[in-house]
Protein backbone atom coordinates (compact mmCIF):
# COMPACT_ATOMS: atom_id res chain seq x y z
CA UNK A 1 0.00 0.00 0.00
CA UNK A 2 1.09 3.46 -1.22
CA UNK A 3 1.09 5.92 1.53
CA UNK A 4 -1.04 9.18 0.61
CA UNK A 5 -1.26 12.64 1.33
CA UNK A 6 -3.73 15.45 0.77
CA UNK A 7 -2.77 18.61 0.08
CA UNK A 8 -5.42 21.72 0.98
CA UNK A 9 -4.36 25.20 0.39
CA UNK A 10 -7.98 27.05 0.16
CA UNK A 11 -8.97 28.71 3.11
CA UNK A 12 -12.93 28.09 4.07
CA UNK A 13 -15.15 30.50 2.37
CA UNK A 14 -18.57 32.15 4.85
CA UNK A 15 -21.10 32.69 2.40
CA UNK A 16 -23.38 35.37 3.44
CA UNK A 17 -22.91 39.27 4.12
CA UNK A 18 -20.83 40.83 5.97
CA UNK A 19 -22.41 42.90 8.73
CA UNK A 20 -25.71 41.80 8.18
CA UNK A 21 -28.46 42.63 10.94
CA UNK A 22 -31.06 39.66 12.16
CA UNK A 23 -32.77 38.52 14.95
CA UNK A 24 -31.02 35.21 14.74
CA UNK A 25 -29.00 33.60 12.18
CA UNK A 26 -27.76 29.85 11.69
CA UNK A 27 -23.52 29.52 10.46
CA UNK A 28 -23.64 26.68 8.09
CA UNK A 29 -20.39 25.58 6.76
CA UNK A 30 -20.23 23.54 3.58
CA UNK A 31 -16.44 22.80 3.99
CA UNK A 32 -15.35 19.36 3.19
CA UNK A 33 -12.07 19.43 5.49
CA UNK A 34 -13.79 21.34 7.98
CA UNK A 35 -12.70 21.58 11.27
CA UNK A 36 -14.18 24.18 14.16
CA UNK A 37 -15.40 27.14 13.95
CA UNK A 38 -15.21 30.35 16.34
CA UNK A 39 -17.85 32.54 17.15
CA UNK A 40 -17.15 35.30 19.53
CA UNK A 41 -19.53 37.48 20.61
CA UNK A 42 -17.79 41.47 21.27
CA UNK A 43 -19.02 41.86 24.70
CA UNK A 44 -17.86 38.29 25.86
CA UNK A 45 -15.92 35.12 25.48
CA UNK A 46 -15.48 33.44 21.90
CA UNK A 47 -17.22 29.59 21.59
CA UNK A 48 -15.55 27.17 19.91
CA UNK A 49 -17.70 24.92 18.04
CA UNK A 50 -17.49 22.05 16.06
CA UNK A 51 -20.63 20.91 14.22
CA UNK A 52 -21.21 22.54 10.77
CA UNK A 53 -24.40 24.27 11.61
CA UNK A 54 -24.89 26.68 14.15
CA UNK A 55 -27.68 28.98 15.61
CA UNK A 56 -26.73 32.38 17.51
CA UNK A 57 -29.59 33.84 19.24
CA UNK A 58 -30.36 36.01 22.22
CA UNK A 59 -32.32 38.86 23.42
CA UNK A 60 -29.83 41.49 22.20
CA UNK A 61 -29.73 44.61 21.41
CA UNK A 62 -27.19 45.49 18.18
CA UNK A 63 -24.56 42.83 19.65
CA UNK A 64 -21.66 41.99 17.41
CA UNK A 65 -20.77 38.32 16.41
CA UNK A 66 -17.49 37.47 14.76
CA UNK A 67 -17.23 34.11 12.79
CA UNK A 68 -13.81 31.84 11.67
CA UNK A 69 -14.01 28.51 10.33
CA UNK A 70 -10.75 26.66 10.37
CA UNK A 71 -10.17 23.65 7.99
CA UNK A 72 -8.14 20.47 9.15
CA UNK A 73 -4.86 21.56 7.01
CA UNK A 74 -4.83 24.77 9.32
CA UNK A 75 -6.35 27.23 6.52
CA UNK A 76 -8.39 30.22 7.93
CA UNK A 77 -11.60 31.91 6.61
CA UNK A 78 -11.99 35.30 6.19
CA UNK A 79 -14.14 36.83 9.09
CA UNK A 80 -17.57 37.43 8.65
CA UNK A 81 -19.69 39.65 11.28
CA UNK A 82 -23.01 39.50 11.95
CA UNK A 83 -25.68 42.01 14.06
CA UNK A 84 -27.98 40.50 16.44
CA UNK A 85 -30.99 42.90 17.29
CA UNK A 86 -34.05 41.51 18.98
CA UNK A 87 -34.83 44.90 20.59
CA UNK A 88 -37.32 47.72 19.33
CA UNK A 89 -36.04 51.18 19.92
CA UNK A 90 -36.78 52.87 23.24
CA UNK A 91 -39.54 55.87 22.92
CA UNK A 92 -39.66 58.37 25.61
CA UNK A 93 -41.92 61.84 25.51
CA UNK A 94 -42.16 63.98 27.97
CA UNK A 95 -45.09 66.41 27.91
CA UNK A 96 -45.80 69.78 29.34
CA UNK A 97 -48.89 71.46 30.42
CA UNK A 98 -48.53 73.92 33.44
CA UNK A 99 -45.83 71.14 34.73
CA UNK A 100 -43.68 68.42 33.22
CA UNK A 101 -46.08 64.61 32.43
CA UNK A 102 -45.52 61.99 30.69
CA UNK A 103 -47.22 61.72 27.22
CA UNK A 104 -49.77 59.66 26.43
CA UNK A 105 -50.91 58.57 23.13
CA UNK A 106 -53.63 60.63 21.47
CA UNK A 107 -53.22 63.18 24.18
CA UNK A 108 -52.63 66.86 23.80
CA UNK A 109 -50.17 69.15 25.30
CA UNK A 110 -48.55 72.80 25.12
CA UNK A 111 -44.93 71.16 24.45
CA UNK A 112 -43.73 67.88 23.69
CA UNK A 113 -39.69 66.26 23.97
CA UNK A 114 -39.29 63.19 22.28
CA UNK A 115 -36.29 61.28 23.03
CA UNK A 116 -35.54 57.81 20.87
CA UNK A 117 -32.30 55.34 21.99
CA UNK A 118 -31.34 52.12 20.37
CA UNK A 119 -28.61 50.51 19.48
CA UNK A 120 -29.05 49.99 15.45
CA UNK A 121 -31.07 53.22 15.11
CA UNK A 122 -31.94 53.76 11.31
CA UNK A 123 -33.82 56.96 10.92
CA UNK A 124 -36.49 58.88 12.92
CA UNK A 125 -39.52 60.07 11.03
CA UNK A 126 -42.89 62.09 11.21
CA UNK A 127 -45.99 60.39 9.50
CA UNK A 128 -48.41 62.76 7.45
CA UNK A 129 -51.84 61.88 7.47
CA UNK A 130 -51.60 61.16 3.94
CA UNK A 131 -49.33 58.07 5.12
CA UNK A 132 -46.10 59.77 3.98
CA UNK A 133 -42.81 60.16 5.90
CA UNK A 134 -41.05 63.66 6.55
CA UNK A 135 -37.45 62.31 7.67
CA UNK A 136 -35.94 64.20 11.06
CA UNK A 137 -33.22 62.16 11.73
CA UNK A 138 -31.08 61.11 8.45
CA UNK A 139 -31.11 57.50 7.59
CA UNK A 140 -28.01 55.43 8.74
CA UNK A 141 -27.33 52.74 6.27
CA UNK A 142 -24.11 51.77 7.57
CA UNK A 143 -23.98 51.99 11.92
CA UNK A 144 -22.42 49.27 12.47
CA UNK A 145 -21.47 50.72 16.18
CA UNK A 146 -22.42 49.30 19.29
CA UNK A 147 -22.95 52.44 21.31
CA UNK A 148 -26.85 53.36 21.93
CA UNK A 149 -27.94 56.09 19.72
CA UNK A 150 -30.22 59.17 20.53
CA UNK A 151 -32.39 61.11 18.84
CA UNK A 152 -34.22 63.96 20.43
CA UNK A 153 -37.00 66.20 19.16
CA UNK A 154 -38.60 69.03 21.16
CA UNK A 155 -42.10 70.00 19.37
CA UNK A 156 -43.81 73.65 20.04
CA UNK A 157 -45.54 74.44 16.84
CA UNK A 158 -49.44 73.63 16.84
CA UNK A 159 -50.88 70.80 15.67
CA UNK A 160 -50.95 66.78 15.58
CA UNK A 161 -47.59 64.77 15.41
CA UNK A 162 -47.14 61.06 14.73
CA UNK A 163 -43.41 60.20 15.19
CA UNK A 164 -41.86 56.91 14.58
CA UNK A 165 -38.51 55.21 15.00
CA UNK A 166 -36.46 52.23 12.69
CA UNK A 167 -33.60 50.17 13.82
CA UNK A 168 -31.80 48.21 11.25
CA UNK A 169 -33.82 45.34 11.67
CA UNK A 170 -37.02 47.68 11.15
CA UNK A 171 -38.55 47.49 14.13
CA UNK A 172 -40.64 50.21 14.87
CA UNK A 173 -41.78 52.32 17.91
CA UNK A 174 -44.35 55.01 17.78
CA UNK A 175 -46.58 58.07 19.31
CA UNK A 176 -48.92 60.07 18.52
CA UNK A 177 -49.91 63.61 20.37
CA UNK A 178 -50.92 67.11 19.77
CA UNK A 179 -49.34 70.34 20.61
CA UNK A 180 -52.30 73.07 21.51
CA UNK A 181 -51.37 76.72 22.99
CA UNK A 182 -54.95 77.78 22.15
CA UNK A 183 -56.70 79.59 24.97
CA UNK A 184 -60.57 78.21 25.69
CA UNK A 185 -62.82 80.53 24.35
CA UNK A 186 -65.35 81.56 26.24
CA UNK A 187 -69.12 81.93 24.29
CA UNK A 188 -72.19 83.44 25.51
CA UNK A 189 -75.12 81.61 24.49
CA UNK A 190 -78.99 83.08 23.30
CA UNK A 191 -82.26 81.71 23.80
CA UNK A 192 -83.88 79.45 21.64
CA UNK A 193 -86.99 78.91 24.11
CA UNK A 194 -87.62 80.92 26.93
CA UNK A 195 -91.18 80.64 29.41
CA UNK A 196 -91.76 83.84 30.39
CA UNK A 197 -94.01 82.43 33.15
CA UNK A 198 -91.49 80.77 35.26
CA UNK A 199 -88.01 81.87 33.51
CA UNK A 200 -87.67 78.63 32.17
CA UNK A 201 -85.65 77.98 29.13
CA UNK A 202 -83.38 76.15 26.62
CA UNK A 203 -79.93 77.88 25.67
CA UNK A 204 -77.90 77.15 23.11
CA UNK A 205 -74.49 78.38 21.28
CA UNK A 206 -73.82 78.38 17.55
CA UNK A 207 -71.64 79.64 15.04
CA UNK A 208 -73.62 81.14 12.16
CA UNK A 209 -76.48 78.66 11.89
CA UNK A 210 -74.44 75.94 13.42
CA UNK A 211 -76.04 75.09 16.58
CA UNK A 212 -73.05 73.49 18.79
CA UNK A 213 -74.93 73.10 22.25
CA UNK A 214 -78.34 72.87 23.63
CA UNK A 215 -78.58 73.14 27.81
CA UNK A 216 -81.91 73.26 29.45
CA UNK A 217 -82.79 74.41 32.89
CA UNK A 218 -85.43 73.05 35.47
CA UNK A 219 -84.72 75.71 37.58
CA UNK A 220 -85.98 79.40 37.08
CA UNK A 221 -83.30 81.60 36.01
CA UNK A 222 -83.42 85.40 36.01
CA UNK A 223 -85.07 87.05 33.19
CA UNK A 224 -83.26 87.01 29.97
CA UNK A 225 -80.00 85.25 31.57
CA UNK A 226 -76.83 84.76 29.81
CA UNK A 227 -75.09 81.23 30.08
CA UNK A 228 -71.57 81.45 29.50
CA UNK A 229 -69.73 78.45 27.80
CA UNK A 230 -66.08 77.48 27.75
CA UNK A 231 -64.90 75.52 24.81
Amino acid sequence: NYPSVEFDSVKPVLNFNNGMITSSFTVEVTEDNFDYMIIKPLNGDEIKVTEKNYEISGDEDNLRYEITVYDKAGNVSDYRSIYLDNQAPVLTATGYNGSDVPVENGKSYQKVTVNITDGSLKKVVLLNEDGSEKEVLKTFDDNYVTEKMVYEGTFKDEGTYTIKGVDRNNQEVSITFTIDKTAPKRTSANILEYNADNNLGTYYVKTGDTIHAYVSFDEPLAENPTIVFVN
